[in-house]
């Protein structure tokens, strides 16, 4: 997207923008850094959002709430503050089904599973419809789930979800990838991807969102990419994250999209001969992704 329609974007980015010599920014310092530009989002009622009923989901093929469309279909400005307030609202306080409206029958495990789907749509939708947004507010929100607070309230609690958690932790780290106009995004996914403490999964969204980071940053998310990949720590799958991350920050019509064909090509030669060359006693899982990799890379 160009930064040019994005004034409001380019101007929180510089005052976020680290010095050169600085350490990778973690996400919960540049959340906070962030947070302090942006305005405290509440609502006091919510819309209808039919995605969260069971009358409405339990009747799609793949039986799972979904509020995207919901979001989507409302005002721009409405839109991200019901965004905001889904990702800040503890599960209690979420609009999910009444009691009375799951079928008759279901015992208290299936009731709760769905529950638990319920605010995972919520999460999930608040975020796609965030890392769409050319909202201000859009930005700092993204952090601060990356950095782990949009489900503090529900982690704490018994019948919480701990994949459900990584699950929305890890969509937030793929979508602060397009925030890629904003300095400091790039070494904050950085440090998210190579955080033992996390999760595989959260980490491999990391890479996700590193894949998504064409534009002005490109290069330094290559950078980490191929680091990640070859780094022997690094668990087979969030190296099969970062493989499949760097063909996707390659991707030719991606670039061509953008209007940029001839750095994309650079790029792409510069990932090939990165990756050319495989690490010893490679697993047979990252000696397929390389070769896939660097299919996709030519």
């Amino acid at each position: 997207m160009n930064s040019a329609r994005r004034p409001l974007a380019v101007l929180l980015a510089l005052a976020l923008s680290p010095p050169l010599t600085a350490a990778p920014t973690s996400p919960a310092a540049l959340a906070s850094s962030s947070s302090s530009r942006s305005s405290t989002v509440g609502t006091t009622s919510w819309p209808p959002l039919s995605g969260l009923q069971p009358a409405v989901y339990l009747r799609k093929r793949n039986h799972d709430p979904d509020v995207t469309a919901d979001l989507r279909a409302l005002p721009a400005e409405r839109r991200v503050d019901v965004a905001l307030a889904l990702l800040a609202a503890p599960a209690r306080a979420l609009p999910l089904a009444d009691d009375d409206a799951y079928p008759a029958g279901l015992d208290d495990k299936d009731r709760a599973r769905l529950r638990r789907l319920e605010v995972r749509a919520a999460r999930t939708g608040a975020l796609l419809v965030l890392g769409d947004s050319d909202d201000p507010r859009a930005l700092p929100a993204l952090l601060r789930a990356v950095a782990g607070d949009a489900d503090r309230a529900d982690a704490n609690r018994a019948d919480a979800d701990r994949a459900d958690a990584d699950h929305v932790t890890a969509l937030a780290a793929e979508r602060l990838g397009q925030q890629r106009h904003v300095p400091g995004v790039t070494a904050a996914l950085q440090r998210v991807a190579v955080d033992a403490a996390r999760s595989d999964a959260v980490r491999a969204g990391a890479c996700a969102g590193l894949g998504r980071h064409r534009g002005r940053f490109a290069e330094a998310a290559l950078d980490a990419l191929v680091g990640i990949a070859a780094d022997k720590q690094t668990p087979d799958n969030v190296v099969v994250a970062a493989l499949q991350a760097t063909a996707n920050l390659g991707s030719s019509w991606a670039w061509q999209a953008d209007g940029d064909v001839a750095r994309g090509a650079a790029l792409r030669a510069q990932a090939r001969a990165a990756l050319s060359v495989a690490r010893d006693d490679e697993p047979l899982v990252v000696a397929a992704a390389r070769r896939a990799t660097l299919r996709r890379l030519r």
